[in-house]
């Protein structure tokens, strides 16, 4: 629980029941216990990494925008768009908007495939990277969860949250983004309290004019 001082060597350890992490070598010690990587991460003594545009990397693989949601993350390969224009990869590494994309060790992949190391030293296309280093809550599996869509996340209360900002909890009741609550017998709990039966068709119609399927 003490904080290491400045210039001190970055610990590599493994305790029993826990994964244990390396960060990359370049990486500083702060005097809050925190670790900035050299892209820019700060990785917090919790394990949760907070990105240069001050979003948050969650332990769950989801990302907490610096306004309080959460980035949608790509169905394909879980990567971020981040307000800063950034794309951040499953694995730490951060896209940048004009093209390069930064590794957590500070190595640099230009568009073309070309390779800057973290000393400067440039090597070509299809050049093999050594990776040294393992980085809190990345590379992990998150496997999807049995009948819900890519990108959906188990929350600590047992919700499930949708792509789409839906919370679907264990009763069956969901609750929508605009704070609306579709309940398990198919009403709608609006955000001001009163309760409105489906459509004839079994939709809902929203606050905002938007239609809930059943």
């Amino acid at each position: 629980g003490i904080a290491n001082p400045a210039g001190s060597p970055v610990p590599h350890y493994k305790m029993p029941g826990f994964s244990g992490w390396k960060l990359p070598e370049g990486s500083l010690p702060k005097a809050d216990g925190t670790h900035e990587l050299p892209n820019g991460m700060t990785i917090r003594l919790d394990g949760l990494a907070k990105l240069p545009d001050e979003s948050v990397h969650l332990r769950d693989g989801n990302v907490q925008l610096p306004d309080g949601t959460f980035a949608v993350l790509g169905e394909r390969d879980q990567s971020a768009a981040l307000p800063s224009g950034d794309v951040l990869m499953p694995n730490g590494s951060l896209r940048k908007p004009d093209g390069p994309t930064v590794l957590p060790d500070g190595t640099t992949i230009a568009p073309d495939g070309s390779i800057q190391l973290p000393d400067g030293t440039r090597k070509p296309r299809g050049t093999a990277i050594a990776k040294d280093y393992v980085v809190p809550t990345f590379g992990t599996d998150n496997r999807p969860i049995p009948g819900f869509p890519p990108g959906s996340v188990r929350l600590p209360d047992g919700a499930i949250r949708l792509p789409n900002g839906m919370h679907v909890y264990p009763d069956g009741s969901v609750k929508l983004p605009d704070g609306s609550v579709r309940m398990p017998d198919g009403r709608l709990l609006r955000p001001d309290g009163s309760v409105t039966p489906p459509n004839a068709d079994g939709t809902h119609t929203l606050s905002d004019g938007s239609i809930l399927y059943p």
